[in-house]
């Protein structure tokens, strides 16, 4: 019979199967989607507790459902708050959730109660039902009476555990109750008392509380010393909470560091050396009597907590400081001195108009303070002046001198020559600067006819307090006759001195030849 259908025949047919087909499917799902809303409609009417959640954010709920989280202790957000609930009832929820498991039938341990929770997620959202075999009709549902007790019992542990002293007080400042730490002080204060209320310990409580920390002191019976607390006290409906902290450790580092701050301070004060030290703010909060002595600065103005720049520009007023060309250029000699002093690099002598020469050096300190010191060392500076001076002046006798000579210290370093010395041994000047005795007298043996001369320089900077003087004459290498004293010096330093002569000179003037040259003697610094 089917071999008799055209095709075309046959594709018509299955056209019209296919949308009978659909129009079938239509038809159904219009029929039941109705059907599902009513009974989620239906489902959600029930007297159960049901939370719907997204992205654990609750979005709706039961009546009992919201009842029973308005109930619950405040531990958060509603997810939070609904899982702490549920977990008092059913232990196993708080770990599922806690591990991602969204999906299941979780039971209560008690075997004599059938209730469960089912919990279902789809996407984002998570569904969680209470089922209970008996519906609860009371004001208050178990779950939350039971998460409150359970809340209680955290909060009384705490309390009668914590090592603060925790207390209440009502309004005529009676003790209403009190942990566990403040019961055990109090009998420490009042031994055997043994009676209720116990004693109020901190009688200067203010009146107003107001959340301030105050520090009281607590004479203990038997104590050697005072005890000390921070106190906080709250303000409540009906009396006072107050809280209580150890601050004994707290006291003791505070007395240790004033005990400190004061040897500081006497230490600093018998200093000649003047000190400021500013904050990180640049404020002068230290500073010793040596400073106001080598500043003349009133104390008055020192005490006010002067900025840096005020403290400059008053020494910059009474001349006590280098003046500078202008004002622009002082103001940028004040901000690199303080970057140079919080860097810990500045150092620099100050030559002052009045002539003194103070040394001044910028630290760091902790918390971004700096401290300066002022030296004054213009006594220094004289000394150091004059004795160069002296330097200069034995160089410019020995430079006029016709003899080539060269002083050597006690360690043989060569520590001066003049001009002709080098020339004589043809050198330059600063090719000798770093010489000593031993390679000089290498060069001496070098350029001169063999001498018992020279082993008697060699041992003259050992000879101690018997050092002699010597005299000899030598001939150089190219034949010529040349004179040399070698002569001990304070010191321990050695003065060699040669001259070529001529040999034509009577011999019996050779020992009045340097009757008349000065002896020159040499003190090292």
């Amino acid at each position: 019979m089917l071999s008799s259908i055209s095709p075309i025949s046959l594709v018509f047919l299955t056209i019209i199967a296919v949308l009978s087909a659909a129009l079938v499917v239509s038809i159904i799902l219009e029929w039941s989607r109705p059907r599902r809303t009513a009974a989620l409609a239906d489902q959600f009417d029930q007297p159960r507790a049901m939370f719907l959640f997204q992205s654990k954010t609750l979005i709706d709920a039961t009546p009992l459902g919201r009842n029973l989280l308005r109930k619950a202790p405040d531990n958060g957000a509603e997810w939070e708050k609904l899982v702490d609930l549920l977990a008092a009832k059913f232990p196993d929820v708080r770990a599922a959730v806690r591990s991602g498991e969204t999906n299941g039938l979780f039971h209560s341990p008690d075997p004599d109660d059938d209730s469960f929770i089912e919990i279902e997620s789809w996407g984002d959202k998570i569904r969680v039902t209470l089922h209970e075999a008996q519906m609860h009709k009371g004001p208050v549902h178990p779950l939350a009476i039971t998460a409150m007790e359970d809340e209680l019992k955290t909060l009384r542990e705490i309390s009668e555990h914590a090592p603060q002293l925790m207390w209440k007080e009502d309004s005529s400042h009676s003790v209403t109750w009190a942990n566990k730490a403040y019961l055990a002080l109090a009998d420490r204060v009042e031994p055997n008392a043994g009676t209720w209320p116990p004693k109020r310990i901190f009688e200067t409580i203010g009146q107003d509380p107001d959340g301030q920390t105050r520090r009281q002191k607590v004479e203990v019976d038997g104590a050697p010393s005072l005890e000390w607390f921070d106190v906080v006290s709250l303000p409540q409906s009906d009396g006072t909470l107050h809280f209580a902290t150890d601050a004994g450790t707290a006291v003791e580092a505070e007395e240790q560091a004033r005990k400190f701050v004061q040897t500081l301070t006497k230490t600093f004060a018998q200093l000649s050396i003047g000190l400021a030290i500013f904050d990180k703010q640049r404020r002068l909060v230290m500073f010793n009597p040596a400073l106001l002595d080598l500043t003349g600065l009133p104390v008055g103005f020192l005490s006010s907590r002067p900025l840096i720049h005020s403290v400059l520009d008053r020494l910059r007023d009474r001349n006590m400081l280098p003046e500078p060309t202008n004002y622009k250029n002082w103001r940028e000699q004040v901000s690199a001195l303080e970057t140079a002093a919080a860097a810990g690099t500045y150092c620099e002598n100050w030559y002052l108009p009045g002539g003194q020469t103070y040394r001044v050096t910028g630290r760091p300190h902790p918390d971004g303070a700096i401290a300066f010191t002022f030296e004054d060392i213009t006594a220094e500076i004289s000394l150091t002046r004059h004795f160069r001076s002296k330097l200069e002046t034995s160089q410019g006798v020995i430079e006029a001198m016709d003899e080539a000579i060269a002083v050597f210290s006690a360690t043989g370093t060569l520590q001066m020559n003049n001009a002709a010395y080098a020339a004589f041994w043809g050198q330059s000047a600063e090719g000798i600067a770093e010489i000593n005795l031993h390679d000089e007298l290498s060069r001496w043996k070098e350029l001169t006819a063999p001498s018992n001369l020279w082993q008697s320089v060699t041992k003259l900077p050992l000879a101690g307090q018997t050092r002699l003087a010597h005299q000899e004459t030598l001939r150089m290498t190219d034949g010529r006759p040349a004179r040399c004293r070698v002569v001990p010096l304070n010191g321990g330093a050695t003065m060699v001195a040669f001259k070529i002569i001529s040999e034509s000179k009577d011999p019996s003037d050779k020992e009045h030849e340097y009757a008349d040259l000065p002896v020159l003697t040499y003190r090292s610094a």
